[in-house]
């Protein structure tokens, strides 16, 4: 599959030939793989998203998975992955679709959260776009209430690490190419690794719940639940020390074989970072919390009342 061709996860010592990486898919799949085994755990994180859904719980945590799976769409980019260059040039054939010049730009500005955001409205746009009949305009400002659905869910994941993407993000011009910068092979490239990631997820974790892409999520009205809960698991879902997520840089295997095999590591991250497996007590006061030798301090002495 296309989506093979890119990089999600580098090195600190990536050179030449050796370059250290780990394949955006799997990096994605990491992330969800966190976020599977947190939400089997909390019985209130299931009820609060569940609530905000309207949904069952399995159709709930379907489009959870595949939009937290989703956080990363902004990577499938050529100047993403020009980042690394020792590592793209291994990962990704396509080099003789972009002009060399463009490949001495400086592609530090390019931020891949709200990226994901313009990149998926644009290769959807005759879905998301505003519709209009002979009377009236549906949408005056160039959305539909499908779009409106996606957003809710994608603007939350695609933020990254404390903050949410913006609306604007799908109109920002700054995230597509120049004319002529880009060959049509090479944005055709980029756009199908998106169109068939998208439908990776759709049989990873819509269809077993009977949902489609051609289905709408619901609308939800507050993101800032989904935004921390991804962020968390981006964070936990990004250790690659010995162990934990280590990085695989070629395909190997079914893409569910490696989701399942990633829940077991998964679930001692989610341990050892505190999240989940602590015992509850009898008696719960900041006293009996702290370890021998330590008072409650301040604040800590109002807890209790």
């Amino acid at each position: 599959m296309s989506f093979y061709n890119y990089w999600g996860k580098a090195g600190n010592q990536s050179e030449g030939d050796n370059a250290s990486y780990h394949l955006l898919v799997y990096h994605c799949l990491d992330v969800a793989a966190v976020a599977k085994v947190w939400w089997q755990a909390s019985a209130s994180l299931r009820r609060q998203f569940c609530h905000q859904s309207g949904l069952p719980d399995q159709q709930t945590r379907a489009w959870l998975l595949f939009f937290i799976a989703l956080h990363d769409l902004g990577k499938f980019d050529i100047r993403f992955q020009l980042k690394a260059k020792d590592v793209w040039r291994q990962v990704n054939p396509e080099t003789n679709c972009f002009k060399p010049d463009f490949l001495q730009e400086n592609i530090n500005d390019y931020y891949h959260g709200p990226a994901g955001v313009y990149w998926l409205y644009q290769d959807w746009q005759d879905r998301f776009a505003g519709e209009q009949d002979d009377s009236y305009i549906f949408c005056d400002d160039d959305e539909n209430e499908s779009w409106r659905a996606w957003f809710s869910w994608l603007g939350p994941v695609a933020g990254h690490h404390g903050t949410l993407a913006d609306n604007s993000d799908k109109d920002d011009c700054s995230f597509g190419f120049s004319p002529g910068m880009v060959s049509a092979r090479g944005l055709e490239s980029l756009q199908q690794a998106r169109q068939d990631w998208l439908k990776a997820l759709e049989s990873l974790f819509l269809k077993p719940a009977g949902l489609t892409l051609e289905d709408d999520p619901p609308v939800l009205a507050d993101g800032t639940l989904l935004a921390g809960f991804c962020s968390v698991s981006d964070w936990l879902g990004s250790a690659s020390d010995e162990g934990d997520f280590e990085f695989q840089s070629q395909p190997t295997g079914d893409l569910q074989e490696w989701f399942e095999s990633r829940l077991t590591i998964a679930r001692r991250l989610l341990h050892r970072a505190g999240i989940i497996g602590y015992q509850t007590r009898d008696n719960p006061t900041i006293q009996n919390l702290l370890e021998k030798g330590y008072q409650p301090r301040q604040v800590q002495c109002l807890v209790d009342r």
